[in-house]
């Protein structure tokens, strides 16, 4: 899921992973470069790390969209701050009420 994509008034691109729920500042360009010439991702695992995330990016100078960071406030709102366990707690429910 995407909060917010490369254009002309964003210089990021952040998204969460829908399988490791990780959230990744893709290619960011407060990392180092890579041996492929790309920056490497910053990936944290809550939103609140996220968040603090970009605005450092907006101290640097880096275009980041407002919908960005209410995106993500948002989602911290709706899912929680530790989405990962959440979704973990929702799987074991799930198995739990299989019927084999």
């Amino acid at each position: 899921m995407s909060f917010v994509r490369w254009g002309s008034d964003s210089d990021v691109y952040v998204f969460v992973n829908t399988e490791s729920l990780y959230f990744t500042c893709c290619a960011c360009i407060m990392e180092e470069e890579s041996k492929t010439g790309f920056n490497d991702d910053f990936v944290c695992e809550r939103t609140s790390e996220m968040i603090e995330h970009l605005k450092q990016h907006i101290k640097e100078g880096h275009n980041v969209p407002d919908r960005a960071l209410e995106s993500l406030k948002e989602y911290q709102k709706t899912v929680g701050e530790d989405h990962r366990k959440e979704k973990k707690k929702r799987m074991r429910s799930a198995i739990k009420n299989i019927d084999y």
